[in-house]
């Protein structure tokens, strides 16, 4: 009688844990596509802090919920318009190879010294978002484009199209190398990095940002995630059911959310990379 208990009592919480991943995913998947960080920095702290799993276990199946985050948002962004498809793949191509270092290094290294690592990038990106979060991107007018990263797209919050010209390019390549060298070592998809760096140093609009990183951030976390597969630290059941949720947020926020304000975008980007940080930092210590 008592097995039978146990096993209906373990079978129950088994469930629950697998509708709690599902959830996650889902808020994963909502959070990746608005903010264009593919949902490591949510997926990560939650399967390390909640769910007790090791730290690279966490990672390896944050690597592959990003692609699929990724491929959702990208596939519904390149019909609209608003992905930057030149200086994404541009950018992108000095990050793969990061990340296929980063993730070689991460798997050296001890769990509790990542956890560190992510608590301090996290909290940095935070504090440049804040003292950044008042500058507003002009949109430039059609005949002002000057190079091949220059691009315009429909702005539903705004009602008109938005043109834009990236600037500074060095600087922003640079900042893509280590947001590929992160998301391999931490499994974040870089778009922490990619974000800010389009944004504030390229001045891009963050709409067109965010969905750019979104598209970015699949190929780089695919990158990492062949590592962590070959290494044998993915789980394909925890992978899974988080994909599931993460398709299904995703879908949900293109179709709820395609009016909200870039100001609206930048503060909850801001305020959830505070959060994630100090979570994370505490688990560390």
């Amino acid at each position: 009688m008592n097995s039978l208990t146990n096993s209906a009592v373990y079978t129950i919480l088994k469930n629950m844990e697998d509708v709690a991943l599902l959830i996650c995913g889902f808020i994963v998947g909502m959070l990746g596509t608005l903010l264009g960080i593919g949902g490591g920095v949510i997926i990560v702290p939650t399967l390390v802090l909640l769910f007790g799993f090791p730290m690279h276990s966490a990672i390896a199946a944050s690597l592959v919920a990003i692609i699929a985050t990724s491929s959702t948002a990208t596939a519904h962004n390149i019909k609209t318009g608003i992905v930057d498809l030149n200086f994404g793949i541009s950018l992108e191509l000095t990050a793969s190879i990061c990340a296929m270092a980063g993730s070689i290094i991460s798997i050296s290294l001890n769990g509790r010294v990542v956890s560190v690592i992510f608590s301090i990038i996290l909290f940095v990106t935070a504090l440049i978002y804040y003292f950044k979060r008042n500058i507003e991107i002009s949109s430039i007018r059609a005949e002002q484009k000057s190079n091949l990263f220059s691009g315009n797209f429909f702005d539903p919050s705004k009602q008109k199209i938005v043109y834009y010209s990236a600037q500074h390019l060095v600087p922003t390549f640079i900042i893509s190398g280590l947001a590929g060298f992160i998301s391999g070592m931490l499994g974040v998809g870089g778009g922490i990095f990619k974000v800010p760096a389009m944004n504030l140093v390229s001045k891009l609009p963050i709409k067109a940002v965010a969905a750019t990183s979104n598209f970015m951030v699949g190929i780089t976390a695919l990158s990492g995630a062949i590592i962590y597969f070959k290494s044998g630290y993915l789980d394909p059941k925890i992978a899974s059911i988080i994909i599931i949720g993460v398709v299904f947020g995703s879908k949900f926020t293109l179709w709820k959310f395609r009016k909200i304000t870039d100001k609206r975008i930048k503060l909850i980007f801001m305020l959830f990379l505070i959060f994630v940080s100090i979570e994370m930092l505490i688990k560390a210590i």
